[in-house]
């Protein structure tokens, strides 16, 4: 292990004692410590790795190349990624050991110091250069030098002042990173209660749907407060759909509340009909025959199992639920939820439909697909994706990991027909990301979408023109978020606690009980529904004592009156 290199550090000394400091110098400065890093930090690694510490070897490995050089070949390849023009992406087929098993116990003693005086001298190094950014006017030049310092020491208070870093609930981060926690407490708390809530739905005895009263089909209906749901399957499933219905559009009150600057107010509700089999989705397909071109009616009818009907001065969704209840009940959230936001893109509107999926569901069952007419790289080999999220979330890191994810203003321009997966996911994960942050973004983005905007560029400028923020700089946060953020999506993630016992789980139900009934107060009012949180914040702190004064004294009343 060898220390820091001497020409560097005779270039570092000379700039320390220069009295004012030269950006053009500290540039150099930057490139001298960015060189070094690298070849300790592989070195470092190298002797882990042989020691089979195979998981904190590959971590280092990774932070050479999202912290000091992204284009690393050897930091690259050893975390399993391969160059492809101009991109990193990543080699599946390539095997990456990321498992620690035991080593010699001296030989890591004497790594453990090694690592120490690397971090030793990287900490320095960051502080110095942290501090001279800093004193010639260039915050941004000196905030990653400050996060680099946080890496090696989590409560140096000066790099916490810079970063304006506050606690909340056991994570420490900016800011924006403790509004977007706050936010993603709210929206899990909202669809806890959304769960364990039951929305009436009344059978239509004497009810007929024309659409399937034309098709010859016998057919059942139900009403919940906002939706009818026809169909041929059993009453009870038809139920369970409307209810769905019903969280699905209170979903979208809490995930938009007033943040186009008005309460939000769904642009569309339209009632839906499942059938059960193709026999029957034929039938009830046949009766709008009319309403498609031959070559259009003959997709719908036999290949995508879903179709926009008008009938009977009606618009309806026609659903084929030959897949079982789980998926017609995913179709059937998905299509509230892309309604109610009135999205006009292909890329925006599945992404909405799988968002909303997997906030209710914790999974997304069922995609679009769109009538081809010539082979496109949607029907090449692609990776499988799975119906919980758990591969979406692999493959959105993996895509900010290599910078190889799709750019957010291609969202709005590609076809359904045309999607890969990545594509796919990157819509999922851009919605998934403005809701917990600036919602009002998904619904400005999708209008960025015209007939004369129709490229990248002009998306962007049109974006930027709407919002007064720029589209590559929420691509660039957006691989930020989710290359480092594991902690705070952890964070985010995390629901209304139930692991608490005795006096706290107490405590933490009569809180519930609270905000069930301030939920059920919204819900009536078309108010979406919020999760709890306790702060910490001097005013709740504030409360808690209150109150604890005020039960105290209240005992002390009660002793006196005895």
């Amino acid at each position: 292990m060898r220390p820091l290199a001497l020409p560097a550090l005779a270039a570092l000394g000379l700039l320390a004692a220069a009295p004012a400091q030269d950006p053009a110098l500290l540039r150099e400065r930057e490139q001298a410590l960015r060189t070094d890093a690298v070849a300790r930090l592989h070195a470092v690694a190298d002797a882990l790795h042989e020691q089979k510490q195979y998981a904190r070897a590959l971590a280092l490995r990774r932070e050479i190349w999202m912290d000091y050089d992204e284009d690393d070949q050897r930091a690259r390849a050893t975390t399993g990624f391969v160059r492809v023009g101009d991109l990193w992406r990543k080699d599946q087929n390539q095997l990456v050991l990321d498992r620690d098993l035991e080593g010699d116990a001296r030989k890591l003693r004497r790594i453990e110091r090694d690592l120490a005086r690397l971090e030793k001298d990287l900490s320095t190094e960051h502080r110095a250069l942290a501090e001279a950014w800093t004193a010639v006017g260039e915050p941004d030049r000196a905030r990653p030098h400050w996060r680099r310092v946080l890496r090696y020491a989590p409560a140096d208070q000066a790099a916490l002042e810079a970063l304006a870093i506050r606690e909340f609930e056991g994570f420490t981060g900016t800011a924006d990173e403790l509004a977007m926690v706050r936010r993603g407490r709210a929206i899990r708390g909202a669809v806890d209660w959304l769960g364990r809530t039951a929305f009436p739905v009344d059978d239509l005895a004497d009810g007929r749907l024309p659409l399937l009263a034309a098709a010859g089909l016998a057919h059942a209906g139900v009403r919940s407060e906002f939706f009818t749901v026809w169909g041929t399957l059993p009453p009870g499933e038809l139920r369970a759909i409307a209810e769905d219905c019903e969280r699905a559009l209170l979903l979208t009150h809490t995930l938009f509340g007033t943040s186009l600057g008005e309460p939000f107010a769904p642009q569309r509700r339209r009632d839906l009909v499942f059938v059960r089999d193709q026999g029957e989705y034929a039938a009830a397909l046949e009766v709008c025959r009319s309403q498609f071109a031959p070559e259009r009616f003959t997709f719908l009818s036999q290949v995508f199992g879903e179709a926009f009907v008008e009938h009977g001065g009606e618009s309806l969704r026609l659903h084929k639920a030959t897949s079982g209840l789980e998926v017609a009940r995913d179709q059937a959230v998905r299509g509230v939820v892309q309604d109610a936001l009135g999205v006009r893109t292909d890329g925006l509107w599945e992404g909405v439909g799988h968002l909303a999926c997997g906030l209710l569901f914790g999974r997304t069952l069922t995609f679009l697909l769109e009538q081809q007419t010539q082979r496109t790289s949607a029907q090449g080999t692609q990776r499988t994706l799975a119906p919980d999220l758990d591969v979406w979330m692999q493959i959105a890191q993996e895509s900010a990991w290599a910078k190889s994810d799709t750019r957010t203003s291609e969202l709005v321009l590609i076809s359904a027909a045309r999607v890969t997966t990545e594509q796919r996911v990157k819509a999922w994960a851009i919605c998934h990301y403005f809701v917990h942050w600036r919602p009002e973004y998904v619904l400005e983005l999708d209008r960025c979408r015209t007939d004369e905007i129709k490229t990248p560029p002009d998306v962007e400028a049109e974006f930027l023109r709407r919002t007064g923020y720029e589209l590559p700089r929420i691509d660039a946060e957006w691989r930020a978020f989710w290359a480092r953020g594991d902690a705070l999506r952890e964070a985010m993630d995390r629901g209304p606690r139930t692991d608490a016992t005795g006096r706290e789980r107490d405590g933490l139900l009569r809180a519930r009980e609270v905000v069930d009934a301030v939920n059920a107060a919204r819900a009536a009012w078309r108010v979406g529904p919020l999760g709890f949180y306790l702060d910490a914040d001097p005013d709740v702190m504030a409360v808690r004592a209150w109150e604890r004064a005020l039960a105290k004294a209240e005992r002390e009343n009660e002793k006196r009156e005895k």
